[in-house]
């Protein structure tokens, strides 16, 4: 599971309407302290973190099939040299922002 800082970065870009607290279990990005993983039995103030979505999740809100949400992410990754250096979890948020809100990454927002 991707929780670098790349990819916490591009979930603070998001639409405030798909950024969420973490729950118990979500992985997570802590925007005061630059921790992350996974948000255990001990709460937290999570008032200062962001949940990462994880493969199944951005999976599900592309809307897709898992076996068409894999091959549009392998896709992007095949034809374009720079996705290939990147996580599946970070090609997958390009796919379910393209796909949904006709998006994509510049390297600092979603324009």
């Amino acid at each position: 599971m991707d929780t670098s800082e790349t990819y916490a970065k591009m979930h603070l870009a998001l639409p405030k309407s798909m950024r969420e607290e973490p729950m118990e279990g979500d992985y997570f990005f802590n925007t005061s302290n630059g921790d992350s993983g996974k948000l255990g039995e001990v709460y937290f103030d999570t008032s200062k973190m962001i949940r990462l979505y994880e493969q199944d999740q951005l999976q599900e809100m592309s809307g897709l099939s898992w076996y068409l949400f894999d091959k549009t992410c392998v896709t992007w990754a095949t034809t374009n040299p720079d996705y290939q250096r990147e996580s599946k979890e970070m090609v997958g948020l390009r796919v379910v922002i393209k796909e949904n809100h006709n998006k994509v990454w510049d390297g600092d927002k979603w324009r």
